[in-house]
């Protein structure tokens, strides 16, 4: 039967080990996964035994990566989906993925969605319409969308408007209101909040 001859930490990734049967290297897996195996040189593996190796060593590749992919910032379910489609990853794999992650906690789309609205409108305020289709893009379901977009954060669209405004120095790009009013309705702002905010302006310039 084919039988381990060597285990040797791999140089570049510390966390990961090669696997060699025969003589020759035939997989790695992550540090957590060689324990739980408990291989050791010498164990003899039928091919079955290789071959379940081979898909733990591909799952282990695969949330590597998307740890990497996460690293950078929060994603949604859709975006990780995606971006492991993108690997050419089956659609078996994927969902295990992805489920993985989600009892990690690493992804919530209910956490995403929240955080994406509050970040926006702090960084960069927009509207209500706005924020409801780029989290439809990411693929946030509507019911989600709908709580999110109804937290304090979002919908004090007056703060977001007033923070748009000074942030852009928006007065200065357009002194007459009438041409300030369709640039921040072209931006989904609703005409009563634009309004308001303007008067409100008025009154602080006056």
């Amino acid at each position: 039967m084919p039988t381990i001859t060597n285990i040797t930490q791999q140089h570049r990734r510390k966390d990961r080990f090669s696997i060699y049967i025969d003589g020759s290297y035939r997989l790695s897996l992550a540090q957590d996964q060689l324990a739980d195996a408990a291989l050791r040189v010498g164990d003899e593996l039928a091919d079955a035994d290789i071959t379940r190796l081979a898909q733990q060593s591909e799952v282990g590749k695969a949330l590597d990566r998307a740890y990497n992919y996460l690293s950078f910032r929060s994603r949604s379910r859709q975006e990780m989906v995606r971006y492991f489609r993108r690997k050419q990853y089956d659609d078996e794999l994927i969902e295990f993925l992805i489920q993985r992650l989600e009892a990690q906690d690493l992804v919530n789309d209910e956490r995403f969605a929240r955080e994406w609205v509050e970040a926006r409108q702090l960084a960069s305020p927009r509207s209500l319409i706005h924020l409801q289709a780029e989290l439809r893009e990411k693929g946030i379901a509507s019911d989600t969308i709908e709580a999110a977009v109804t937290s304090p954060a979002a919908t004090d669209e007056g703060a977001a408007i007033m923070a748009l405004i000074t942030g852009k120095r928006l007065r200065q790009r357009y002194p007459e209101d009438q041409k300030l009013i369709r640039y921040l309705a072209g931006k989904g702002f609703r005409f009563d909040a634009i309004k308001a905010v303007l008067e409100q302006l008025s009154d602080v310039e006056a």
